[in-house]
């Protein structure tokens, strides 16, 4: 009587480990992917008022929301110490020049507690907008809620939010600024 092979579990068809090579190596852009859905969500959404705050610029004056409304402006939360936040703000750059072209403005809000080191950052990477300070992430833990960075919101000229973009975002890919005015409007 002939025995038929038993299957042992522990031995892989020849492209069984290819398959499983290539699962693992896509389950982190899977996650990635869908992480962005499972993030939590500001305290503030698309067509909410954004709240009024006044927080110190690097030469540690006061500004207000009131002074950026009026026009198209992207509030984006960011820190030092954050490699995506670093890695989007030559991308932040050029879209400041290219909403200035329709009125509007970029505005980065740090939540570091060193002014040196935003300072720092800010003139190695030749930032031209405004940047704000929220030592101790104030406003934008207790206000805002923000528990990741980058974060930004788009304003229309009401103060209204017209989106909310969690994350790093190629901010110089030509389609971002009609994107982003489209939003803003």
């Amino acid at each position: 009587m002939a025995r038929s092979p038993s299957r042992n579990p522990s031995i892989e068809s020849p492209g069984a480990g290819r398959r499983r090579l290539l699962q693992l190596l896509t389950l982190p852009l899977c996650a990635a992917a869908c992480g962005r859905e499972a993030l939590p969500r500001a305290a503030v959404g698309v067509g909410d008022p954004f709240p009024s705050f006044e927080l110190p610029d690097l030469q540690r004056r006061p500004r207000r929301l009131a002074d950026f409304l009026g026009r198209p402006l992207l509030l984006n939360f960011w820190a030092t110490w954050c490699p995506p936040c670093r890695a989007e703000m030559a991308g932040l750059q050029v879209l400041h020049r290219g909403l200035a072209a329709y009125g509007g403005a970029v505005v980065a809000v740090s939540v570091d507690d060193d002014i040196n080191l935003v300072r720092e950052f800010v003139l190695q990477v030749g930032v031209e907008f405004p940047v704000l300070l929220d030592t101790g992430r104030a406003f934008a833990t207790a206000a805002l809620r923000l528990s990741s960075y980058p974060t930004s919101f788009v304003l229309r000229r009401d103060g209204r939010v017209g989106e909310v973009v969690v994350g790093a975002r190629a901010w110089e890919a030509p389609d971002e600024l009609p994107r982003l005015l489209a939003a803003a409007a």
